[in-house]
């Protein structure tokens, strides 16, 4: 067997439904299949599908620059590729009855435009006090 040169770190999610527990790769577009009975068991089969998916992007050419999409970066005298998550916040995202021929419309007009001036979020920072951010 082979020694691996390098490893990567990635943040697994776990959930369930009726199928049975699926593992998720929070960095990367990779979700464990098939279900499992265990949570062990989906991390297992993540595991896995990690593996063959940085064996196709290495076999395709494209693994560094997808590694570095997704904020892969080496420690200093590490041999360990991790993302240092800078921050994580939850988003709300409407989402319309897309049976619906205006629903793309309706998602449009939801989201603020950026290239009007003046226009922001308002929030309360850490001292409770509001603040404006502009999108510029």
């Amino acid at each position: 067997m082979r020694r691996a040169i390098q490893t990567i770190t990635v943040t697994a999610t776990v959930f369930r439904n009726d199928k049975g527990f699926f593992a998720r790769a929070v960095e990367l577009p990779i979700v464990s299949t098939p279900a499992a009975r265990t949570q062990r068991g989906a991390l297992k089969n993540l595991t896995i599908a990690v593996g063959f998916w940085l064996t196709d992007m290495s076999v395709e050419g494209m693994l560094v620059s997808a590694l570095d999409e997704a904020g892969f970066r080496l420690g200093i005298d590490s041999r360990n590729l991790e993302v240092h998550i800078y921050d994580s916040k939850p988003l709300t995202v409407p989402l319309y009855d897309v049976r619906k021929k205006d629903a793309k419309r309706q998602f449009k007009d939801s989201i603020p435009d950026h290239r009007s001036p003046g226009r922001g979020v308002t929030h309360a920072d850490s001292t409770g006090d509001e603040k404006k951010e502009r999108y510029d």
